[in-house]
């Protein structure tokens, strides 16, 4: 892997990096369908952590995460202004954009409006949503700072935090469009602005003030289930302390979850009981042409199965309905084919699932019980135990379990998951303030970004390399070619892997590698694999598939002091933090390479 450098090179600056006493640092939970935002103060005295609170919040927590443009990307409403907006007439041609996070685990680059045609890189959308909350959250600081800082001059310093299931790229997204929008300090370590929203829950839960006495243990290992709008995200960690790095969250499985967030339900309802009443043709006819004329009354339906879904807290709603009125569909039917009919051919179909018109007013508002929301909530409690058996069959003797999260309050939900048969012999923690957490969370980890080390591998990283031919080793699926400038058979396709899965990885631990460098510029492919063992870069498994896959590449920029004599440059990469960091020097001269990175 190559001799440590004696020579400092940029990333070991930066994580060495001491705020300035007095600085304001700023916690975002960017979420899918809220935004949240907490503040404390650098210094020998760090500050408790402040909620944050944007203007035109209707509730003590969030801002709703969503924007509305014009045709140039000029910003029409951010936020919660986004419902007066929508709900006044507006004659003005506007582009509704929202849910915009989830694009991003979709790995998809650009995200299209909700109620037309235009598409919009992401990027560019996340920028425009991170200019509104710097400028809401700075501005509500600046009004109080008088209280809490005598500096004129306030400096800011974020930490985003990102679902810990992300991959490179998505974050790399983020950090392009905090940088645009003025966030991402470019002397800064990469790793260091992002905070994983569950490791940000854990921390803060086991330093709050009114923390469970459970989690004032050290040396038990636990898990903490994130369950948002978009994602599940789960961390398993168990706390520890020693006298030479005192507090520390040791991180026993790497990061596990999926898309199957709160927002599921939502889209469930959608599918498989309003699509499936009014017929896909009537359902996908009627959206477009609501979209496109009165948005607002879509808007209005989706707002409805949002509050039949928090509605639902208590067992014995199960006998109760919820009234939704699905007026903005009657026009596609004739007069023949009543709503009588429609309910009464659904109910066959779904016996478990009785719908039935309200009598008390027009015959388009339809009384849905709250079993359907009951079978949703088993659904999304299946997919969530499932992933925690993935876990307990790894790691054993875990004692308690904690949720986090807008889903975790749900009190149907949480007791669901809290009595499953998984979790029968593990102790359920109550998590205080789970809404605003992972923001609180985030500003604790400003103040010491190794505080979650070492983390899991969660697939064997390297890269492709030229070996010594080895025909025992190779024999089998090498790529053979002759070296004239060694005089010998080569490998040409090896993988040379530099962390294995599973593997511990501490936050500031580098791996270093130093290359020969054919001319001043030279691309590197990084690849990761979730097998252990994988000895060439192009092998496949059973059904034919690459068992290695190219997740980034670098390039390295000597610069116009390349000297073919010495040619080597000597690459860091840190991959134990929130971002992958990598950093490079040319040997001859000690100096920094310019890095450009591009992840897949």
């Amino acid at each position: 892997m190559g001799n440590k450098s004696s020579k400092t090179d940029n990333i070991e600056k930066q994580s060495k990096k001491v705020n300035n006493e007095g600085d304001f640092v700023i916690g975002v939970d960017f979420g899918s369908s809220g935004t949240a935002f907490a503040y404390g103060i650098f210094g020998k005295k760090r500050y408790e952590p402040i909620t944050g609170y944007f203007d035109g919040q209707t509730n003590n927590n969030k801002i709703s995460t969503e924007i509305i443009l014009d045709d140039d990307l000029n910003i029409l409403a951010f936020g919660n202004d986004c419902v007066s907006y929508l709900s006044n007439e507006n004659n003005k041609k506007f582009h509704h954009f929202q849910n915009i996070k989830m694009n991003l685990y979709k790995k998809k680059d650009k995200v299209k409006a909700r109620n037309s045609d235009k598409e919009v890189d992401i990027e560019k959308i996340i920028e425009l949503i991170l200019i509104e909350i710097k400028k809401k959250a700075t501005d509500q600081i600046r009004r109080n700072s008088n209280k809490l800082n005598s500096k004129e001059e306030l400096t800011f310093h974020w930490v985003i935090t990102v679902p810990a299931i992300w991959d490179t790229k998505s974050k790399q997204i983020m950090i392009n469009a905090a940088d645009k929008a003025g966030l991402f300090a470019k002397d800064d370590d990469p790793s260091n602005f992002f905070a994983l929203e569950p490791e940000a829950a854990s921390i803060y839960y086991h330093n709050c003030p009114n923390a469970s006495n459970d989690l004032k243990d050290f040396n038990e290992p636990f898990i903490l289930c994130d369950i948002g709008g978009g994602t599940v995200d789960i961390v398993t960690q168990v706390k520890i302390k020693n006298k030479e790095e005192g507090l520390k969250f040791k991180e026993l499985y790497p990061p596990l979850g999926g898309d199957n967030g709160c927002n599921k339900i939502n889209e469930f309802f959608m599918e498989k009981v309003i699509k499936e009443l009014f017929g896909k043709d009537c359902f996908n006819n009627t959206k477009k042409k609501v979209c496109e004329t009165m948005y607002n009354k879509w808007i209005e339906l989706e707002k409805k199965i949002e509050e039949f879904k928090k509605s639902y807290i208590k067992k014995d709603q199960l006998n109760s309905y919820f009234i939704i009125d699905c007026e903005i569909f009657y026009n596609y039917y004739s007069e023949e084919k009543k709503i009588n009919q429609l309910i009464k051919d659904f109910n066959s179909k779904k016996p478990d699932w009785k719908l039935n018109i309200d009598e008390s007013s027009r015959t388009w508002k339809i009384k849905f019980p709250y079993q359907i929301i009951e079978d949703f909530l088993d659904e999304l409690k299946n997919m969530i135990t499932n992933y925690i058996s993935q876990i307990l069959v790894k790691v054993k003797n875990i004692k308690y379990f904690i949720m986090t999260g807008g889903g975790s309050v749900n009190p149907i939900l949480q007791e669901k998951i809290q009595n499953s048969e998984v979790l029968k012999n593990i102790n359920f923690v109550e998590s205080p303030n789970p809404e605003i957490a992972i923001a609180y969370g985030a500003v604790l980890f400003s103040y010491d970004h190794n505080i979650i080390s070492p983390r899991k591998a969660k697939y064997t990283f390297g890269i492709k390399s030229l070996r010594r031919w080895n025909e025992e080793i190779h024999g089998n699926g090498g790529i053979k070619i002759y070296d004239d400038l060694k005089d010998e058979y080569k490998c040409a396709n090896c993988f040379s892997k530099f962390i294995t899965i599973n593997e511990d990885i501490r936050n500031d631990q580098y791996i270093t590698h130093q290359y020969l460098m054919s001319s001043s510029e030279v691309t590197i492919k990084l690849y990761k694999t979730k097998e252990k063992n994988v000895v060439f870069i192009d092998e496949q498994n059973e059904k034919g598939e690459l068992k290695v896959t190219k997740f980034a590449e670098f390039t390295i920029d000597v610069g116009q002091n390349f000297d073919t004599s010495n040619r080597k440059a000597e690459v860091k990469m840190k991959l134990g933090g929130t971002f992958l960091s990598v950093s490079a020097i040319y040997c001859l001269t000690g100096e920094d390479a310019k890095i450009k990175t591009l992840y897949e």
